[in-house]
């Protein structure tokens, strides 16, 4: 996901209720983008794995 969006991952660590990330970001992204993004893909692969459909 983060190479297809060229986003540079460096470290991610995760726990039951949040995750640890390191990532560089260039001079011209915005941090805020750059989050409200891999959350938005994150919580729709971890949807679709378990199967939930919250507009059913």
């Amino acid at each position: 996901m983060a190479h297809e969006k060229k986003i540079d991952l460096h470290f991610v660590n995760g726990y039951k209720n949040h995750v640890h990330a390191l990532i560089k970001v260039k001079p011209n992204q915005s941090l805020s983008s750059l989050v409200k993004l891999l959350k938005g893909i994150s919580s729709r692969r971890i949807n679709e794995e378990l199967g939930i459909n919250h507009f059913q």
